[in-house]
């Protein structure tokens, strides 16, 4: 009698931990998830942020170049220093 309740507590314990692991292995499985798309929106986020570096530099090398232009210091119609205040806005 002993014996089987032993045998039966051995078999229970088994399949709970069986249980158990199966379960762990499901969390594992949603969180290796999680992190891949926290790699992936990385990826995409340095990929933006390079090119938006990109584009400021070509815009800075821009207004360098136009600081440069000959008449930069004549005076502006209202028209022309209103599309260069709006250009210059960070």
């Amino acid at each position: 009698m002993i014996r089987a309740l032993a045998i039966a507590l051995v078999a229970v314990t088994a399949i709970c931990g069986g249980l158990y692991i199966r379960q762990i292995k499901a969390e594992l499985a949603e969180e290796r998830a999680k992190v891949s798309a926290y790699q992936e929106a990385a990826k995409v986020l340095s990929a933006h942020v390079k090119a938006v570096e990109t584009e400021r530099e070509k815009w800075r090398s821009v207004a360098e170049e136009l600081s440069t232009v000959e008449g930069r210091d004549e005076a502006l119609n209202p028209y022309e220093r209103a599309v260069l205040d709006r250009v210059r806005k960070p």
